[in-house]
């Protein structure tokens, strides 16, 4: 993680890093032996994921009470264990595991401003993620329900957050925010 202020009211920072993550199971499912729980704990037991993410920002601040930010980052998210290989039997449902999933992975933008006065701190921020295999929870049948990869898929939103000082000992701390996912290939 670097900062670089090229100007007074300028601030540069980037980011980077890189994550390797192995997960292993065990070849016998903990719940029972439903011939499609011992399938998919026979398939790959032992996956492998990295990734190299980053950051880069810029703060500009033309005057005290009010300074713009700027954000573009990637990110990665492996499945957990559990939605790799978490099986189990809620009511008539049944969740069967999928080793073969694989990591999300995003850009994401921000773009907004910081208002700094005496008794108000506020914040108002726009993003954009754009998302490929990104794993969410799918219907198989009527009975049966899988996670898995479901291709690209965007979230837009809005977030405005900040702190209204009423005095030396009470502040007043609110937030709103709105984001909207769709699946870019499905709408």
């Amino acid at each position: 993680n670097a900062d670089w202020d090229p100007a007074p009211m300028w601030t540069v920072s980037a980011a980077g890093r890189y994550d390797f993550i192995r997960t292993e199971v065990e070849a016998t499912p903990a719940v029972g032996e439903n011939p499609a729980l011992r399938d998919a704990f026979a398939r790959n037991r032992r996956p492998d994921d990295d990734a190299l993410t980053g950051a880069v920002g810029v703060v500009v601040r033309p005057w005290s009470a009010l300074h713009f930010v700027a954000n573009v980052a990637t990110a990665f998210r492996t499945p957990a264990t559990f939605e790799r290989f978490g099986g189990f039997v809620i009511g008539a449902v049944t969740t069967i595991p999928n080793p073969d999933l694989k990591p999300e992975r995003s850009i994401n933008y921000e773009a907004g401003l910081r208002v700094r006065l005496p008794t108000l701190a506020l914040n108002l921020t726009a993003f954009r993620s754009d998302y490929e295999d990104l794993l969410q929870t799918v219907m198989v049948n009527a009975t049966t329900r899988q996670r898995q990869n479901v291709g690209t898929a965007e979230f837009t939103g809005a977030e405005l957050d900040g702190i209204y000082t009423l005095g030396p000992a009470w502040k007043l701390r609110f937030n709103a925010s709105t984001v909207r996912g769709t699946n870019t290939l499905t709408g």
